[in-house]
């Protein structure tokens, strides 16, 4: 890929992914996700010295983002599927590429989930309660305010709601918020945004949020419920041991000073069976509680320090075992 460079390419990540995944199935197709993005985004979080080309790694890291997330919705994993999104999202490295936010808008308004559809362009645009917008380009954020409308057009069943009623809207809803909500200092994320006001036929966003899409009122007791499973293959443990194994043989030099001091220099390796044997009984104690138990080793000691009536110890005494 032209400018890019060869270690930082996401489609030899994504081929690799799909390899694993014919041969060895979805989890070690994720594993090889999880492994490139954090390695990835590492690097590029550290470089301070301008060694890598930050703007188009970003960019490969926001493909290996949507290629993974797109590996759970293809397997029916969506929880693990809105995980990722989110997560990508707050990527320190490529929260900001806007074909993240789209995508997950995109599969929220899929699943009919536009109350969280709206949460998230809210949080695009204008911010929480503990940051401001996430996307601060200008370009991105009108792509993302014309998504925005589109979908509340539909949920709305209002296709002549403007992109400015909109915007009034979600000022009014924001400067509310900022009103009933007690701050020590100024709040970027509940300003109003500086609009000029325009009516708004039932303009509460809340209220238009919770009118999701109407679904139907019963399923058949026969319909197919999908649910998310996770199979577990030797090979996918296999592949996971190799994974870690790697990521000890190349530690940070402090980590593994730090690991040398406590374990020694050998490498980890996976425990030989059997992992687990029953312990032989311990003669080293006199009471001989390992073979008779706590109960019967105390009666043993009482008989065995028993006193006759002219003040002498029996010192000795008989246990049949039956």
């Amino acid at each position: 890929m032209d400018g890019v460079p060869s270690e930082y390419n996401s489609q030899t990540i994504i081929d690799e992914a799909e390899s694993k995944f014919q041969s060895e199935g979805v989890q070690a197709a994720q594993k090889v996700y999880q492994s490139a993005l954090l390695e990835w985004v590492d690097d590029v979080a550290m470089d301070d010295g301008g060694a890598i080309q930050t703007d188009r790694v970003k960019e490969e890291i926001a493909k290996l983002w949507l290629a993974y997330a797109n590996l759970n919705k293809r397997n029916n994993l969506n929880k693990s599927a809105t995980e990722v999104y989110d997560q990508a999202t707050r990527c320190p490295v490529s929260g900001q590429i806007v074909n993240i936010w789209v995508d997950f808008a995109g599969f929220l308004k899929e699943r009919s989930r536009p109350k969280m559809a709206q949460k998230l362009y809210l949080r695009a645009l204008v911010g929480d309660e503990r940051s401001g917008p996430a996307i601060a380009n200008p370009d991105d954020q009108q792509t993302l305010w014309d998504g925005f409308l589109r979908m509340m057009q539909t949920l709305r069943n209002k296709p002549d709601l403007t992109l400015k009623e909109l915007k009034d809207a979600v000022g009014r809803e924001r400067g509310s918020a900022a009103q009933t909500t007690p701050s020590t200092g100024p709040v970027s994320a509940a300003k109003p945004i500086s609009v000029p006001s325009a009516p708004l036929e039932s303009a509460n966003l809340s209220r238009i949020a919770e009118e999701e899409i109407a679904r139907p009122a019963k399923r058949s007791r026969w319909e197919k419920m999908i649910v998310e499973t996770e199979i577990l293959r030797a090979a996918s443990l296999e592949s996971s041991a190799t994974i870690l194994v790697n990521a000890s043989k190349n530690l940070p030099p402090d980590i593994e000073t730090l690991w040398f001091a406590r374990d020694g220099g050998s490498v980890p390796s996976p425990p030989e069976p059997p992992l687990f044997t029953a312990s032989p009984p311990k003669l080293s104690d006199p009471s001989g509680k390992d073979l008779v138990g706590g109960e019967a080793a105390l009666k043993i000691l009482r008989l065995l320090t028993a006193e006759t009536h002219d003040g002498k110890c029996l010192g000795s005494a008989v246990l049949e075992v039956c």
